[in-house]
C-alpha cells in the first residue's frame, strides 16, 4: 500500500513519510506527511475522491502533527509529544475496552 500511495501522491511534493495502519478496525487508513504545508494543501484538493484499490480515497488534513513534523520543526518537543501521544492512544484504548464491556 505504501508504494500505491507514495505513486500517488509523490506528484505534489516530497514525501517524509507514510504511516499505513494495518488492523482490520483500521485497515486502509494511512498518514502521508508531505515536506511542506502547500504540498498536503494540494494533495488534499486534488486527490479527494480518486480511486485507489477499487475505492475512492477520502483525503484530509490530520488531527494532529506527525512525529516526522515535530523532529523537523521542534526537535526539542519531540520526547513531549512522543509522550501525550502515547498516553492518549492508551486512554482511547482503555476507554473502547469499557465501552465493549458495558455494550454487552
Amino acid at each position: 500500500m505504501k508504494q500505491a500511495l507514495t505513486k500517488a501522491f509523490n506528484y505534489y511534493g516530497p514525501i517524509l513519510d507514510i504511516i499505513a495502519k494495518s488492523s482490520l478496525k483500521r485497515k486502509g487508513q494511512a498518514f502521508i506527511v508531505f515536506d511542506s504545508e502547500k504540498s498536503a494543501l494540494d494533495a488534499i484538493e486534488e486527490m479527494s475522491g480518486f480511486e485507489l484499490y477499487g475505492k475512492a480515497l477520502k483525503v484530509s488534513r490530520a488531527k494532529s502533527h506527525s512525529d516526522e513534523t515535530v523532529k523537523r520543526k521542534a526537535a526539542d518537543m519531540f520526547e513531549e509529544h512522543k509522550r501525550k501521544r502515547l498516553m492518549l492512544k492508551g486512554a482511547q484504548s482503555l476507554y473502547t475496552t469499557r465501552s465493549r464491556a458495558f455494550a454487552n
